[in-house]
């Protein structure tokens, strides 16, 4: 019953945004509920200070209702979208997609809207077989987004085409977009593998590394263990049809380890990142 009273409370809230001159009448014939249920749900919402009754017959949201009601309406936009993206019927997305709208943690919302995000991109008609990263972080809301990566060698050996740099950094890799623009940021950190030199055990970090862009490699930011570079020397190939394809964003890249090429040689590779 909570649940319900909780739900219903929403929707009043969604029809003063709506129709900001709502009355009792119009909203219990929207919602389809008796005018005294809605009249006890007014003075419920008067009561936590969401609804200003001082006209009776005109009732408003207060400046605190709006901010609420603002707020699960978004709330429930990006749970609906998330749930029809997934293939749920529009009917029942929207019952659950409320349910979610209530009941979810900030940091459950977070998660579903980057998700949401990235499977609208999928979706987007303007999308092609091949586009640039320029194309993804102008049509990606601006924030932070986490994304597996894979560091591929130029040549497959003994069967194996995954680089030893692959190790030397954290997963996922992160791109980060604001106003159109995404920078790809990468952590490095220790990996171990046998000298050419000697056959000894050596441990070291990349230290540094270039990217190819316009037919010449550049040198990516390093920072500490941070090294980024810009998301437009990404290419990207899809596979797979609607919210359900693929998207690999590829970039030849060049690395320098710490203990020097004379142990650890200095790797051109692929990276690749999975979208």
């Amino acid at each position: 019953m909570k649940n319900k009273a909780e739900e219903l409370k929403m929707r009043v809230m969604f029809c003063f945004l709506e129709n900001p001159d709502s009355t009792v009448t119009g909203i219990s014939r929207t919602l389809n509920e008796p005018k005294q249920t809605i009249s006890r749900m007014l003075m419920a919402l008067e009561k936590e200070g969401l609804i200003n009754r001082e006209n009776n017959r005109h009732p408003k949201l207060t400046s605190d209702g709006e901010y609420w009601a603002n707020l699960y309406n978004k709330r429930m936009n990006i749970n609906l979208h998330y749930l029809m993206y997934n293939g749920v019927n529009i009917e029942d997305a929207r019952e659950d997609a409320m349910y979610f709208a209530l009941h979810s943690s900030d940091a459950t919302m977070k998660m579903i809207a980057k998700t949401t995000e990235i499977l609208r991109i999928k979706s987007e008609p303007s999308m092609k077989r091949k586009f640039s990263g320029d194309w993804l972080c102008n049509n990606l809301s601006d924030g932070i987004y986490n994304f597996p990566f894979i560091i591929y060698k130029e040549i497959a050996k003994n069967g194996n085409n995954i680089s030893m740099a692959n190790r030397g950094f954290v997963h996922p890799c992160t791109i980060t977009v604001k106003n159109g623009v995404g920078i790809v940021q990468l952590q490095a950190v220790a990996m171990s593998e046998k000298s050419s030199l000697n056959g000894e055990t050596m441990t070291g970090k990349v230290k540094n590394m270039r990217y190819f862009s316009y037919g010449e490699y550049i040198q990516a930011e390093t920072i500490g263990d941070l090294i980024t570079f810009p998301a437009t020397a990404l290419e990207f190939v899809t596979d797979g049809t609607g919210s359900e394809k693929i998207l690999h964003g590829s970039v030849g890249v060049n690395m320098e380890c710490s203990v020097g090429p004379e142990h650890m040689a200095e790797a051109t590779a692929i990276f690749t990142v999975i979208i």
